[in-house]
């Protein structure tokens, strides 16, 4: 029997914010679903002040927020017999590693975010590998040194803005990531929380325990002004939003968006892995209770806190994914849409090579110094070979991800999961299907992300009894499920393209040192 239970989730992107409310369907007997019945988006901008760096106005994400929830309770009068206070619990799933600083009464910026694309800290990542701090921070954090992650953003931002440190240790100003901003900012200031999937994101927080105070102190950082740690699924708080929600709702579950992913791709057992093409690539595998330090440059982060228990993935990261599709359209003109390039009709070719590496060169190869690189041109090379050679160039990237993560847990995997709005280009999809040399399977509801924070806040809040849920989906074969790619290539053929790609990667690196 169909229940009138919702879940409200807001899933805070890098581009975008979009608000969905799901449905709870089904029972015990049969397994639960949850179904996006309603949605709501709206975008706001990014900020390039210098070469390298990217900023976020925390306002204007504010503002994203809710309007994309008014988009949504609007969208959900369509539903027959819906109710706003069947809305029992709220999801929130976000962009990790963005560094926000906000005042403690009002939750308004006191400066600019610094985005997790953002390069400026390089040269303080350079001081701690110099000081011989990385292999440290590995062994306690699973994470590599690199501008990526929040640490070296906050160092930066304590050297650059007089005062914030005096204000962050007073209390006056609050620092954190998206979601502990977004928690305190729908609380009106009552909760200042985060949780280990997002923690796990600073280079701040040990993997098997919280925040490590002896690593701030190594990274001169500020002890104790960071947000309480809380289990990934359970009440974090009740909204306080005047206008906007028409009662409370219990804050019930938070995670990290590529987390949120991973839990909406299903990926509870060890070996299995999900791959999110979105601003970039994100790939993570399921590593089980124990956190497995990767041998093959890949990050070993948490994937959720429940009961007190953690689950471990690795991860790794190509920063440039539809980004670079994005690049070509409003930098170049080569298209007009991001949709062009779903149907581009140019067959794959080892002769010209995208490196889409504009933001440096993540996992497994860490080199932040490489930029975007593309090699082969001739005079008779079209507009379509450099967008399907740049298309190339992310699938290379998360073949490379998967092999090392495979060799870390010495499994290759049977297939990959695929979500995000790249997954939809077929023609990349099966490239990478014949990449990798196993299928690809194409989630039929691309938003897996905002799926994900809806499964651990209906189990925050109790209406679900565990993370399983049933599928969503019949069946992979149905285009309007999903689809399976599988690969064609033979294999000479497959070793002829990842030749080209191997000696265009060690170009690009060359290039960088």
């Amino acid at each position: 029997m169909e229940t009138k239970s919702y879940v409200l989730v807001i899933d805070q992107g890098t581009s975008s914010t979009r608000a969905f409310i799901y449905n709870l369907k089904g029972g015990s007997r049969h397994g639960y679903q949850l179904q996006s019945v309603a949605s709501g988006r709206q975008t706001f901008q990014q900020y390039y002040p210098q070469a390298a760096w990217v900023e976020h106005d925390l306002e204007e994400i504010w503002q994203s927020v809710i309007q994309s929830v008014a988009q949504a309770l609007l969208a959900a009068r369509d539903i027959p017999d819906f109710k706003s206070s069947q809305i029992v619990a709220m999801g929130i799933t976000n962009q990790r590693e963005t560094l926000c600083f906000f005042d403690a009464q009002n939750s308004r910026p006191v400066c600019p975010a610094i985005v997790w694309q953002c390069k400026r800290s390089e040269g303080i990542c350079q001081q701690w590998q110099e000081q011989g701090f990385e292999e440290i921070i590995r062994q306690k954090t699973g994470l590599c040194v690199d501008p990526y992650f929040s640490a070296s953003k906050l160092v930066w931002a304590l050297e650059s803005h007089q005062g914030l440190k005096e204000r962050l240790n007073s209390k006056q100003v609050l620092v954190g990531t998206i979601d502990s901003y977004l928690i305190h900012r729908l609380t009106k200031g009552q909760v200042f929380a985060t949780e280990p999937s997002n923690a796990s994101r600073t280079q701040l927080f040990a993997l098997e325990s919280s925040w490590d105070r002896s690593l701030m102190k190594m990274l001169d950082c500020p002890i104790d002004i960071y947000a309480s740690v809380k289990d990934s699924a359970g009440v974090f708080g009740m909204t306080d939003v005047d206008g906007l929600l028409p009662h409370q709702i219990a804050i019930t579950g938070v995670l990290g968006d590529q987390q949120a992913a991973a839990l909406g791709q299903q990926c509870l057992k060890p070996g299995e892995l999900k791959c999110t093409y979105g601003t970039g690539a994100f790939l993570m595998m399921q590593a089980g209770d124990r956190p497995m330090l990767s041998q093959k440059g890949l990050l070993t982060t948490v994937g959720w806190q429940v009961s007190g228990q953690r689950s471990y993935m690795l991860e790794g990261s190509s920063f440039i994914a539809g980004a670079g599709v994005d690049y070509l359209k409003d930098q170049w003109g080569f298209l007009n849409s991001a949709d062009e390039a779903s149907d581009l009709q140019v067959g794959a070719s080892p002769d010209i090579m995208f490196i889409p590496e504009f933001a440096g060169l993540g996992a497994p190869f860490w080199n932040a110094q490489v930029r975007g690189t593309l090699l082969g041109l001739s005079r008779d090379t079209t507009r379509k070979q450099v967008i399907r050679a740049l298309l190339e160039g992310v699938v290379f990237r998360v073949t490379d991800l998967v092999e090392a993560a495979s060799a870390d847990l010495s499994v290759f995997p049977q297939a990959l999961q695929v979500d995000g709005g790249m997954s939809r280009n077929e023609e990349s999809m099966q490239f990478q299907a014949d990449m990798l040399g196993i299928p690809v399977r194409q989630q039929g509801d691309i938003e897996v992300t905002a799926l994900g924070a809806a499964i651990i806040a209906a189990f925050g809040c109790g209406v679900i009894p565990s993370l399983q849920i049933s599928p969503q989906t019949s069946s992979y074969d149905d285009l309007d499920q999903g689809q399976v790619f599988y690969p064609t290539m033979d294999l000479d053929q497959r070793a002829v393209h990842r030749a080209a790609w191997a000696k265009a990667l060690q170009a690009a690196l060359l290039f960088a040192s």
